[in-house]
């Protein structure tokens, strides 16, 4: 019977032990889609970062906006960096999806034999999006993961805005009640367990000014684009949690304007939707907006039409080139764009970037409520030049801004 018993027990061995390898070997030949996070208890499972097509998208690229995670068994760590490997140059940032969780915030968990990623933190936050536009509503979400009620310990904001600015967080500045008016009295505020919490940003700056008169004014500026995240403070000690990173983009408000390209002289240039454009053999006339009325009429108060000379360095504007790339000194009495100027005029020049060519703007003010900017610059191959040229007028306010995005949009043909 002992004799009997024991050659069960070798055999019951021998059986696990092969068992265990074909299990282990059938693992390392899984597909990626496969059964990658199969587990048993907490211990098999690590926290990795996501992958494109596998539930999410890379977050180790430089500049990525996203820091997903997941949880796969620690036997496929190698095969998942592996293939992680593959989309190292993938763009993700134009597909980033909030994921909330990232290596920070959460650990690995074995549920229903699988390996998922859930919160460390008992209160977690998230917003809707990790990439916003400048003036886009922020959507974030507070949600207490922990079966018992957590205590938010700053109720008069419930959240803080972060920036990161030259290596280090700092908190924006918010007002949670109007300046000078009479609040309400904040309460702590308490989450249930499950309990969600849904709020807006605006992305504005607030503060109270100075008082005048013992009244403080409060002031809204639109935050600048950058790096971002949401702060709360819970449970006894007020320790801070904190949201996934989100960017804040600069509004891009020529993306809609309509395009003109000229073959011949290698560039194309962005002008409004509400603006028209004029062509001849050496310039182009963009004109419109608040100044549509006065657009091609002969002999009419305002000139606001926007110029751009497109001119060849053969010798036929010797006299505009040597103006435009000479001296900085503004000649007295010598030539001027559009005719000759009084002797009053003041004007100033900069350098300038248009193409990533470097240029020079004169910005003049004739001291009479009319004004000019002018701006000139190489072109690409160096045979040919580029005079922009707008006159300025107290009754177009927008016309200096029209101008410097037009100039902003040139850029060569390749």
């Amino acid at each position: 019977m002992k004799k009997k018993t024991k050659i069960l027990i070798i055999i019951l061995v021998i059986v696990i032990l092969v068992g265990s390898w074909w299990i282990l070997n059938l693992q390392k030949q899984l597909p990626m889609n496969l059964d990658l996070k199969a587990c048993f208890t907490d211990s098999d499972c690590i926290i990795v970062s996501t992958i494109k097509g596998l539930e999410h998208i890379p977050t180790e690229t430089e500049g990525c906006g996203c820091q997903c995670v997941t949880s796969i068994n620690k036997n496929f760590v190698d095969l998942w960096e592996q293939k992680q490997s593959e989309f190292k140059d993938y763009e993700c940032k134009t597909m980033c999806k909030p994921c909330g969780l990232n290596r920070t915030n959460s650990e690995a968990k074995c549920e229903n034999n699988q390996c998922v990623a859930k919160p460390s933190q008992k209160v977690n936050i998230i917003t809707d999006k990790t990439e916003y536009g400048q003036g886009e509503t922020v959507k974030i979400i507070i949600e207490n993961n922990a079966k018992s009620e957590e205590e938010i310990c700053t109720p008069s904001l419930i959240y803080t805005i972060e920036r990161y600015n030259q290596g280090k967080w700092d908190a924006i500045r918010m007002v949670s009640c109007p300046c000078d008016a009479l609040c309400d009295l904040a309460i702590n505020l308490t989450l249930e367990p499950g309990e969600r919490l849904s709020y807006e940003w605006d992305q504005a700056e607030t503060w109270c000014s100075d008082p005048i008169k013992d009244f403080s004014e409060t002031i809204s500026e639109q935050v600048p684009a950058g790096r971002y995240r949401v702060r709360i403070d819970v449970s006894e000690g007020c320790n801070p949690i904190y949201s996934n990173e989100f960017a804040i983009k600069e509004k891009d408000e020529t993306a809609d304007w309509q395009i003109y390209k000229n073959e011949e002289y290698g560039f194309e240039i962005k002008y409004p939707q509400d603006f028209n454009i004029q062509e001849n053999d050496d310039a182009v006339t963009f004109c419109g907006g608040e100044a549509t009325q006065f657009c091609g009429i002969q002999g009419a108060s305002y000139h606001p039409e926007i110029y751009l000379f497109k001119l060849k360095k053969d010798g036929s504007r010797k006299d505009l080139y040597s103006f435009a790339f000479g001296d900085d000194e503004l000649p007295k009495s010598d030539y001027w764009p559009f005719g000759k100027h009084p002797d009053t005029i003041n004007c100033q020049v900069v350098s300038i970037k248009v193409a990533d060519n470097s240029g020079k703007l004169w910005d003049c003010d004739y001291g009479t409520g009319y004004g000019q900017l002018v701006a000139f610059w190489q072109g690409q191959e160096d045979n040919f030049f580029y005079l922009m040229d707008v006159s300025l007028y107290d009754k177009f306010p927008t016309l200096r801004n029209t101008f410097d995005q037009i100039l902003s949009t040139f850029r060569f043909l390749e």
